[in-house]
């Protein structure tokens, strides 16, 4: 007996992280799990979670979600169908059901990183005894706990598990034909019956595929239409033109009469390769005078162009690339002119040799510009010299400075204070020293002023000069640039426009210098008398006689001959190394071979006729038998379709009052005395059942809401009591039917569970339809009745209400 211990949620619906644990205090797994909550508290969201855990799907979630959306954008509108809003996009969404049976705990653990559904968008796995199991094997588990068989294990559970008021929506929309599948569980399997059938179908198939294939092996009539017509065309040749008696290459044989087929063959096939090689030669004649041609029509559109460019070199790329190199180097030369680079920039400019600039201008300037700079700078340097002074200028300074002292020391020490002599007059020589220390310092002074006012004056005379030639450099340089950027541009539009010509020459290995003079190209060797009419010529040469060899993409002969070129040269690659092509001779010999071994053919393909009529005979005869069994095998499988199907008609009939008796049991009251299930006629190949009351009213047409909810429970009820032989898993689940509550015998519903669950927890509960049942509601009045009569029978219950977590 397998039962739910608890249930974890991670990022799932309404829910961030939860754990349900449906165990008693006194460690018993709970026979009734009681879910209670306002609307939005998550009741549904925990049965979706059991279910999505199970199956990968949900669906009362999935079925309505694929009628709005359809197509490629049910990915793109998939987001919050599994995932809690605020998952983040690589975070994990998981669900684990914990299990115990007969005292072994398993924990099943379905995850997935998206929105969609669906088991293959998930990660599946099992744990049991401490060992993880794959996808795989947890699959495997899975069909043996509900002996699912080969039945879509998704729909499966959801049929028979889980009753929510959507299922009820889903049923009052079914087809009759989906009916049938709706209460098939309710019949007999008659497996051995069906295994019949589809032995029978199975070999209708193969029967089916027997005959394709030999319809496959007949050969066609236009296949035989077309040998048939290729031997009257060699019975209506009336003789043999003889063999041409010059020899095309060495080894040939004249005596073509006295060759055998396969001999007749080796010499055409060389014959053949002659004229490959020669359609080669005329190939590359023909390139040949098409490029002449291209050469002649460019010198004559372009004739003025082209003698410019090939004088200036235009043909060569380096020309190119040498003027703009130089372009480069003048914008270099303008963008690095500086006080220091002006020298390096004249005589850059010099090699240009422009007018505007001569050799004996720049000299002269230049020259001026050099004699500025050595004046000013050699009167620069009198003036820091003059600035310096020397040792009598210093003396001198300081005796000017100490005059009036020597004086009063003169006087009052009667000596001169500068040598200590005391004569009368030695007063006098200090008196004079200082005078003309005085007139020494006046005039050096003057010298300065006047040093340092002829070094402003002739460095400005210098900076003058200096911007001019900056100035006029730079003048010079830009018209150089302009000048060849307006060449460039002249130089590229004339290569563009003699791009072809030149191409072509060098195609042929023409040397362009040989038509820098020519007036005309008729004069040159090789273009004489080439015109659009001897291309004509030689394309129509060429092409009859590749018809006449046999080589069919001819259309590429005027307008790619180097391809056809490319393509025939392998088919004459076997072409005898002193062969001579001489046209007419080897048209003949070839005729006269093909129609040598068209005789030869004639009597071969006459047997190849006369074998093909006999085998498509005989696979005629086999079609004919296997079609015979084919309709045969179809008939009694017809036969055996149409006594299933009444067989199934006689028992769904049963099916109905069995339903009508739960249903009765379940409701208060209600005007209907009865169900009916009725099939279609016998013959149809598919059960269509049609629903309806004791007069053949349609049920789905007067049912209310409510007790439609009610047979939804009597189809859930029902396919538990029939399904409690099979499989380990008899936990059933409700989902907030309120709206059938009215129509619902409440006391009636919770008696059946309760004998049910009360059942189960007895020695002989492995038997019981119901061993745990999970029911949601946000009716507080119903949730207290089941505690009642639960109570009442000692029954455990686990209550979760969401109002107060």
């Amino acid at each position: 007996m397998l039962r739910i211990r608890a249930l974890h949620i991670h990022k799932f619906r309404i829910y961030q992280d939860k754990k349900f644990v449906f165990v008693t205090e006194h460690g018993e797994i709970a026979p009734l799990v009681l879910i209670s909550g306002g609307n939005g508290k998550g009741k549904t969201s925990i049965m979706d979670a059991i279910e999505w855990c199970f199956t990968g799907n949900v669906q009362h979630l999935n079925i309505p979600y694929k009628m709005r959306i359809k197509g490629d954008r049910l990915a793109g509108h998939s987001l919050g169908l599994l995932r809690n809003k605020d998952c983040r996009r690589t975070e994990e969404t998981w669900i684990e059901l914990t299990f115990e049976q007969d005292g072994t705990e398993s924990i099943l653990r379905r995850s997935t990183i998206n929105n969609e559904f669906g088991s293959e968008r998930t990660s599946l796995s099992i744990t049991q005894a401490g060992k993880t199991f794959d996808a795989k094997a947890t699959q495997k588990w899975l069909a043996e706990c509900f002996d699912s068989g080969d039945r879509p294990f998704a729909d499966f559970f959801y049929k028979y598990f889980i009753c929510d008021s959507q299922k009820a929506e889903d049923f009052r929309l079914k087809s009759r034909k989906d009916m049938t599948a709706e209460f098939e569980d309710f019949t007999l399997e008659h497996s051995e019956a069906k295994q019949v059938l589809a032995n029978l179908e199975q070999l209708q198939t193969q029967l089916e595929t027997q005959i394709r294939d030999l319809q496959v092996n007949k050969t066609p009539e236009e296949k035989l239409a077309q040998m048939e017509q290729e031997q009257q065309s060699f019975k209506e040749v009336e003789q043999i033109p003889a063999y041409a008696q010059r020899a095309s290459y060495s080894g040939e044989r004249l005596d073509v009469d006295h060759l055998s087929p396969e001999e007749q063959e080796t010499q055409l096939q060389a014959l053949i390769a002659g004229g490959y090689h020669a359609a080669t030669e005329w190939l590359n004649e023909l390139v040949l005078l098409r490029r002449r041609l291209m050469v002649k029509e460019q010198f004559v559109a372009h004739k003025v162009d082209i003698q410019q460019a090939i004088r200036k070199k235009l043909y060569d790329s380096n020309t190119l690339r040498t003027l703009e190199e130089q372009r480069r180097k003048i914008t270099e030369q303008l963008q690095g002119l500086t006080d220091q680079t002006l020298e390096q920039a004249g005589k850059f400019a010099l090699e240009l040799r422009c007018a505007e600039l001569t050799q004996a201008d720049w000299q002269a300037r230049w020259g001026e510009y050099c004699g500025l700079n050595d004046d000013w700078r050699k009167t620069e340097s009198s003036f820091e010299d003059c600035k310096k002074g020397d040792e009598l200028l210093i003396a001198f300074s300081r005796l000017v400075g100490v005059r009036t002292q020597i004086n009063d020391y003169r006087k009052k020490h009667k000596k001169c204070p500068l040598c200590g002599a005391e004569e009368p007059f030695a007063s006098e020589p200090a008196e004079q020293l200082a005078l003309e220390a005085e007139n020494y310092v006046k005039a050096h002074d003057t010298q300065k002023l006047a040093l340092e006012k002829q070094v402003k004056e002739e460095k400005q005379l210098w900076r003058n000069c200096q911007i001019r030639l900056i100035k006029d450099l730079k003048d010079v340089l830009k018209a150089s640039e302009k000048r060849l950027y307006d060449e460039l541009e002249t130089d590229k539009k004339m290569v563009e426009m003699t791009a072809l010509f030149f191409t072509q020459i060098a195609a042929l290995h023409l040397d362009p210098e040989q038509f820098a003079d020519l007036i005309s190209l008729e004069t040159h060797d090789g273009f004489a008398g080439i015109d659009v009419g001897s291309i004509r010529k030689q394309e129509q040469r060429i092409n009859l006689l590749l018809t006449f060899l046999g080589y069919s993409d001819l259309e590429q002969i005027a307008t790619e001959p180097q391809t056809v070129r490319e393509a025939i040269r392998p088919l004459a690659q076997k072409v005898p190394i002193t062969f001579v092509f001489e046209e007419l001779d080897v048209r003949e010999k070839i005729i006269s071979l093909r129609l040598h071994k068209g005789n030869q053919h004639l009597a071969e393909l006459t047997r190849n006729l006369e074998e093909i009529r006999k085998q498509n005979s005989t696979l005629d005869v086999q079609i004919q038998e296997k079609t015979a069994l084919q309709g045969l095998v179809k008939e009694r499988a017809d036969v055996l379709r149409g006594r299933l199907n009444q067989m199934k008609n006689d028992e769904v009939k049963g099916v109905a009052p069995y339903l009508f008796r739960i249903f009765s049991k379940l409701v208060r009251h209600s005007t209907l005395d009865g169900f009916q299930l009725q099939g279609n006629d016998a013959r149809a190949t598919d059960t269509k059942l049609t629903f309806t009351d004791e007069n053949n009213n349609p049920i789905l047409n007067l049912i209310s809401d409510g007790q439609l909810g009610a047979f939804m429970l009597s189809y859930l009820l029902g396919n538990a009591f029939l399904r409690k032989d099979m499989g380990n898993f008899h936990c059933y689940f409700v989902d907030d039917i309120t709206n059938s509550m009215d129509d619902i015998n409440l006391v009636s519903f919770i008696d059946l569970i309760k004998y049910q669950l009360a059942k189960s927890r007895k020695r002989d509960g492995e038997n019981t339809a119901i061993q745990q049942f999970f029911f949601s509601t946000c009716d507080g009045n119903m949730k207290r009745m089941f505690q009642y009569k639960m109570d009442g029978f000692e029954i455990p219950v686990v209550l979760i209400d969401l109002d107060i977590q």
